[in-house]
């Protein structure tokens, strides 16, 4: 009673043929009730042919099954997103990098060339041992960090384990510009001294493959 009207000319138009054939059929629709709000409704229609088709509707509310519906899908993303990234720095986790490699490797082009870096943290177990496990961890969210502004947005990153870390790039173009992007990786690194008053400067041991 409190759903504005809805025009169904549309609806007609979508299922004419199932109409002409007298075919029933469903209609899942979003109307604004009077209150300004929504609600989904579930129409059925069933279709008797007499001289004409006559269509019989039958209206119900299921806006509380959409809304659980729409609940689980989310819950669903959110655990998906989980499987695939490091619990700790967010960053995709070693089996969704490997996966993604593994695809990106089958997909690209004859001209392709790629690049596959792997970094880790010099010393992280005395890191650890000396200025004790937050510090370490915050060595390691500022990795990721490091790594999110020196490759950006095109490209993969993840966390291997412990404080190993892996970047992969699509279609470098030039080796030259990855090399660049090294050194100013590793020039953030041990700026770390400084920001996280350390005795020591933090450094990073990186390897990369073009493929």
């Amino acid at each position: 009673a409190d759903l504005m009207d809805v025009d169904l000319r549309e609806v007609i138009r979508e299922h004419n043929e199932q109409i002409r054939s007298g075919t029933p059929f469903e209609v899942l629709s979003r109307p604004q009730t009077k209150n300004g709000g929504y609600k989904w409704i579930l129409s059925r229609v069933n279709v008797q042919m007499q001289e004409g088709p006559l269509c019989y509707v039958s209206f119900m509310d299921v806006t509380d099954r959409m809304e659980r519906e729409e609940l689980c899908r989310q819950e669903n993303e959110v655990l998906r997103e989980q499987a695939m990234q490091d619990s700790f720095t967010k960053l995709l986790n070693r089996g969704a990098l490997e996966k993604h490699v593994c695809e990106a490797l089958q997909e690209r082009g004859g001209d392709e060339e790629d690049a596959f870096i792997l970094l880790d943290v010099d010393n992280f177990k005395q890191i650890n041992d000396i200025y004790g496990h937050g510090v370490g961890d915050m060595i390691l969210m500022r990795m990721a960090g490091i790594l999110n502004e020196v490759f950006g947005d095109h490209s993969c990153i993840g966390r291997m384990g412990g404080d190993e870390f892996a970047v992969f790039l699509r279609d470098i173009g030039d080796r030259r510009e990855i090399e660049e992007k090294i050194q100013k990786l590793l020039t953030e690194v041990r700026a770390e001294k400084e920001r996280m008053h350390l005795s020591k400067e933090p450094t990073a041991s990186v390897g990369v493959a073009f493929v």
